[in-house]
């Protein structure tokens, strides 16, 4: 007897949700197989010399730890190993992304499926592949940290405690701001158990410790170079150009990477209520995952980042927020009115207002990181390269291709922007912001190449780059910004 598709989905609706989270994940590669992230692709050229044997180094031979997703870049360098070298690292690093998100689409499905509302938990799950700050940030170690996150999660609801605590583990290997969700979740667990086992601690902080003792022997150092680097380098652009850090955060804050975003609001106070009414102590930490993790770095570190993909994180508690206001509006609260209307109004008690009092004050705090920097958002921002932030970087593939092709395999190559350079230039390169180098400066002429940006977006070229070398190319794709070669002046070149 031949079962149909709705038995089947009666029967088996978790196999069927996930099959649809996969189909849809399926769209996603396929529609970004060709997006490149810059700043993903400087974790890229670590993974491809790992998996090529090399070691976990940027520039063969150079000890740092230049990027900040030790397990993220271990894992494309494995599977860029096991299939040969033959997959493209970006590609791979877009499948993990929506793997990733399927992960995460899932288990919100499956959390709110265990509180009777699975219609709300699939339409969640789906709505979480919309913002575009996710769409913008494949490639990323971000979703692969939230989903090592949701499965700590997933694993602790259905009661296997140390594998939970092993995927949080996890997640701090994957990125080291995942301690935040891991305090909450430590708090939550001490309030309902009341204690601790040693094992669970133990396989928590196992692969942490194991990378931390490695890293300080191999690399120098306990801690990425990047975290001090990109700090410093963010309060500068703030004290040496603060309209840029004005726009900058303006465009990371802008309500755009929502769907619907100009009423999203409307749905803050249903989905306080929905949080409160509800045991969904899984969505309730990682909301507050995302809302300390920008707290964090607006207050206690004082550096909002102004890299769009470190917003990830409070992206996806608003995510989380918006989607259940609309859910609880439409699946739960219109029809109950309608039906109820009576009923509904009556059942509201003296402690259920001063509940909701309490969810609307705390949804305002909520909002106060946004309100800090972003005093007005823009209300429209297209996928166009003309409308994403750095758009240039592409045009630095150009340029490395022609030097790989046209320049002596000896010289070094250096520049302010190493993602794309980096990555598709085989020589060895100079970070001007000290990434993946330490104490080196574009003033100190020690390189044969220089590679940088001309006008129209910067309007200077460093006095030391004119005096010692010559401009010998340009690219500029129609478009796109110029981007430009200058080789040391003692060096020959022919201009064919």
């Amino acid at each position: 007897m031949k079962s149909s598709f709705s038995d089947l989905s009666k029967k088996h609706p978790d196999k069927i949700v996930f099959f649809f989270y996969i189909l849809t994940a399926l769209f996603f590669i396929y529609y970004f197989r060709s997006w490149q992230l810059e700043d993903a692709l400087i974790t890229m050229r670590y993974a491809r010399n790992f998996a090529l044997g090399k070691g976990l180094v940027y520039n063969e031979g150079l000890y740092v730890q230049g990027f900040t997703a030790p397990l993220y870049t271990i894992m494309l360098g494995m599977v860029y190993w096991l299939f040969r070298f033959s997959i493209s690292l970006p590609f791979l690093g877009v499948v993990i992304a929506y793997l990733s998100l399927t992960i995460v689409a899932f288990s919100v499905y499956y959390f709110l499926k265990r509180v009777d509302y699975p219609v709300i938990g699939f339409v969640a799950g789906l709505s979480l592949f919309m913002p575009r700050i996710f769409w913008l940030s494949a490639g990323s170690e971000m979703l692969f940290v939230i989903a090592l996150v949701c499965l700590g999660l997933f694993f602790y609801s259905k009661e296997y405690t140390k594998c939970a605590f092993f995927f949080m583990g996890l997640s701090v290997f994957a990125r080291m701001d995942a301690i935040l969700i891991v305090g909450l979740f430590l708090t939550y667990h001490m309030v309902k158990k009341r204690s601790i086992n040693p094992g669970e601690i133990f396989v928590l902080i196992l692969p942490v410790a194991v990378w931390l003792i490695f890293a300080r022997f191999y690399f120098g150092e306990f801690l990425p170079n990047t975290l001090a680097v990109k700090m410093s380098q963010y309060r500068q652009l703030i004290e040496t150009d603060p309209a840029m850090a004005e726009f900058s955060n303006k465009i990371l804050f802008s309500l755009d990477y929502f769907p619907f975003s100009q009423y999203w609001f409307m749905f803050l106070f249903p989905a306080g209520y929905f949080l409160l009414k509800k045991q969904l102590w899984q969505i309730k930490l990682l909301i507050m995952w995302g809302v300390f993790h920008n707290i964090v770095y607006f207050y206690v570190l004082r550096v909002p980042p102004h890299y769009f993909w470190y917003h990830t994180y409070i992206t996806f508690s608003f995510m989380l927020i918006y989607i259940l206001g609309i859910c609880f509006v439409a699946i739960v609260l219109l029809p109950s009115i309608l039906h109820y209307g009576k009923e509904l109004l009556n059942s509201f008690s003296s402690d259920n207002y001063i509940r909701m009092l309490f969810v609307l004050v705390l949804t305002l705090f909520f909002l106060v990181p946004v309100g800090h920097t972003a005093k007005r958002f823009i209300p429209e921002m297209s996928l166009s390269r003309h409308n994403l932030p750095w758009y240039h970087h592409p045009v630095y593939k150009l340029a490395a291709v022609w030097i790989n092709e046209n320049l002596s395999e000896d010289y070094t190559v250096a520049s302010g922007e190493i993602g794309f350079l980096g990555f598709y230039c085989d020589r060895f390169i100079y970070d001007g912001c000290n990434l993946i180098n330490r104490g080196f400066t574009i003033e100190n002429p020690i390189y044969d190449v220089y590679v940088g940006v001309g006008e129209p977006v910067v309007d200077y070229t460093p006095d030391v780059i004119n005096s010692n070398y010559r401009l010998i190319k340009t690219f500029q794709p129609e478009g796109y910004p110029v981007v430009e070669i200058w080789l040391r002046r003692d060096h020959v070149y022919d201009d064919k």
